[in-house]
C-alpha cells in the first residue's frame, strides 16, 4: 500500500506541477478555456499560485498521516472545483475529461491517505 501511496502522489504532484506551470505560463487554449468556464483571466494566476503552494503537500504527507489527508484533501477539491465549472456550462466529455482524470487520482490520493 505505501509503494502505491508513493506513486498515486507522485503522479497528482506532476500533474499539479504541469497545471500550475500551464497557467503561470498562460498557455492560450488553457486561458480561453477557464474564461469559457467563468474563470476571469485576472484569477489564473492565483490559481496558479494556490496549485504551487499546495504541489507538495500529498508528498510531504506520505512523511505524516495528518499533514497527508489534509494536503490531499485541497487537490481534491480544487479539482472537483474544475469538473462542475466544466458541468455548470454544460461541457462536453472531452472538455470535463482532464479535470476529471485529475480529480480521480487527487481522490485516489486522499483516500490511500485515510487509509494509512
Amino acid at each position: 500500500m505505501k509503494i502505491a501511496m508513493i506513486v498515486v502522489s507522485s503522479l497528482l504532484e506532476v500533474v499539479v506541477v504541469a497545471s500550475a506551470s500551464a497557467k503561470r505560463r498562460e498557455v492560450p487554449a488553457l486561458v480561453e478555456t477557464m474564461n469559457h468556464v467563468g474563470v476571469g483571466s485576472a484569477q489564473v494566476p492565483r490559481l496558479a499560485l494556490l496549485e504551487i503552494v499546495g504541489r507538495a503537500g500529498p508528498l510531504i504527507g506520505l512523511a505524516d498521516a495528518l499533514i497527508g489527508r489534509r494536503a490531499a484533501t485541497g487537490p481534491v477539491l480544487h479539482f472537483l472545483g474544475a469538473v462542475g465549472a466544466h458541468q455548470r456550462v454544460q461541457d462536453r466529455v472531452r472538455a470535463i475529461a482532464p479535470a476529471l482524470v485529475v480529480s480521480l487520482v487527487a481522490v485516489a490520493t486522499l483516500i490511500m491517505q485515510i487509509r494509512r
